[in-house]
């Protein structure tokens, strides 16, 4: 595939984000109002399941493809084995840029490893009990 061609991917994960105060989903205040932009031209799932109960499982599922039964990380530790590849590792090797933006410590290259393998990582610091906006103002 010529790099021209690539797609662009975009993920946004929110811990605990219920859809059902989302307006891309239906939800009548406007709470969401950036994200229902970026749904309008992209996809919107309406089948969407975690393989674990909290952050570390889930993001590490995603992230490799393995089902927790499989990494182990949640269940068994909480720091992701360097056995299987990463997303942003095979995305990286075929071309592509790969940059996260996190306000989550759950979600880091040091403490759990579950974002290993991001070209570019920045993690957002937030006072505790404040929320942090990321995007058009």
């Amino acid at each position: 595939m010529l790099k021209k061609d690539k797609l662009n991917i975009l993920i946004f994960l929110m811990d605990t984000q219920q859809v059902r105060n989302m307006g891309c989903y239906g939800y009548s205040r406007n709470t969401t109002p950036n994200i229902d932009k970026i749904a309008d031209e992209g996809a919107v799932y309406e089948n969407h399941f975690v393989t674990g109960a909290w952050t570390v499982p889930s993001h590490t599922s995603l992230f490799t493809g393995k089902y927790q039964s499989g990494h182990g990380v949640g269940a068994q530790f909480e720091f992701m084995s360097g056995d299987y590849p990463t997303m942003p590792e095979v995305l990286e090797k075929v071309g592509y840029q790969t940059v996260a933006f996190t306000n989550n410590s759950w979600v880091n290259q040091d403490k759990t490893n579950v974002a290993r393998g991001w070209k570019d990582f920045n993690p957002v610091k937030r006072p505790k009990g404040q929320n942090v906006q990321i995007g058009p103002e």
